[in-house]
């Protein structure tokens, strides 16, 4: 957390932007699920997140309960779904506003993800 706020502080214009697949690898996933990822990219203040293929790993059960804790916007623009709770969560893309530049993030998903 601290290179995180020391650059926050150094730089006036920074995205904090994480690309997916917080869900494969680590003990704490293993262990705290999405609470843990939740609890310490908000801590974190991440700006944004693209879902990766391995939030799929548990389908929506295991995916919805990211989207309802994380404090920022979670991406991805090519993922369909007739689940209301899923549409509303999840956005295709973020614009961040510095100074007079528009800066547009959009979350992508490989195809391959079922």
């Amino acid at each position: 957390m601290t290179a995180v706020r020391r650059i926050r502080k150094k730089y006036k214009n920074v995205l904090f932007l994480d690309a997916g697949d917080q869900y494969q690898g680590t003990l704490w996933y293993v262990l705290f699920r999405h609470k843990a990822i939740a609890d310490v990219m908000n801590a974190l203040r991440y700006d944004a997140m693209a879902l990766g293929n391995h939030e799929f790993d548990h389908a929506l059960p295991g995916l919805l309960p990211l989207l309802r804790e994380a404090k920022f916007p979670i991406m991805a623009a090519n993922v369909a779904s007739d689940n209301e709770e899923l549409q509303a969560l999840l956005k295709p893309y973020t614009i961040f506003t510095f100074d007079d530049v528009k800066v547009g993030v959009i979350g992508y998903v490989t195809p391959l993800t079922k």
